[in-house]
């Protein structure tokens, strides 16, 4: 999803990590978000919690309609290890998003690190950054904890109050908590390639440019059979009798 009518997009670090950087990502943050005159809360919730608020995700109306394009005939792609998605349009690109859905299902979930950012916008709950972490939401653990951020734009108050009630296990303002307490809550010191956005709809957000993390940095070779999909010879989704891409989890 693009996010649109960004009022700051600010570009942190390349690929230093650590304290120095995690205290530049707060100061910046803060200092947007006092620019405009706008506080961003943070909350931790569950799994389940989020889902309850964003929905619950649809797997397989990506597969279709953005990675295939309604486009069924059987495809493979190679990717050097140092490929850099280009533009979201092409195909290649598109089918390269897929890493991401292979990475959830074939390593160790360790948590979820960047925050998902909430807004409303025509008048439903999105989110940004996070879109394939949120697709993945099935085959996650149900009882994960993650962070979600609100920037009290006057089109998510709403929204805001909603989450504010949750039981939610903590929860802290960018304005009233000190650097050193947000960098470890959110694990700052552990970003790199970090940009923040500060937009009229979301309001702050804090990402990482995945396609230039090391976990990332490998060959890949994605193939559509028309009926499934392999990432680097693992399947990761198929089509079931229903037509429906689901995610594939050996029983």
């Amino acid at each position: 999803m693009t996010i649109p009518n960004v009022l700051a997009d600010l570009y942190v670090s390349k690929q230093m990590h650590g304290a120095n950087i995690a205290h530049d990502i707060v100061n910046v943050a803060r200092k947007q978000l006092k620019a405009h005159n706008l506080e961003c809360t943070a909350f931790s919730i569950t799994h389940n919690q989020f889902i309850e608020l964003r929905g619950y995700p649809d797997i397989n109306s990506f597969v279709k309609e953005h990675v295939l394009q309604n486009q069924y005939r059987a495809r493979i792609s190679h990717y050097p290890a140092s490929y850099r998605t280009i533009n979201d349009n092409t195909s290649r690109d598109r089918f390269y998003e897929l890493i991401k859905v292979h990475h959830f299902m074939t390593e160790p979930f360790t948590g979820y690190k960047v925050p998902f950012s909430m807004g409303i916008i025509n008048e439903q709950p999105h989110h940004h950054p996070g879109n394939t972490r949120f697709r993945c939401m099935p085959i996650l653990p149900l009882d994960s904890k993650m962070w979600v951020m609100v920037t009290n734009l006057p089109i998510n108050i709403q929204l805001l109050e909603k989450i504010s009630k949750l039981e939610h296990a903590d929860s802290f303002t960018f304005s009233q908590t000190s650097d050193t307490e947000i960098i470890n809550k959110l694990d700052l010191c552990s970003y790199e390639h970090t940009t923040i956005w500060l937009s009229s709809t979301i309001g702050l957000q804090i990402m990482e440019q995945c396609s230039k993390l090391e976990i990332f940095n490998k060959r890949y070779s994605i193939k559509f059979t028309g009926k499934e999909f392999i990432v680097n010879g693992d399947v990761i989704l198929y089509l079931d009798d229903n037509n429906e891409f689901r995610f594939f989890t050996a029983n």
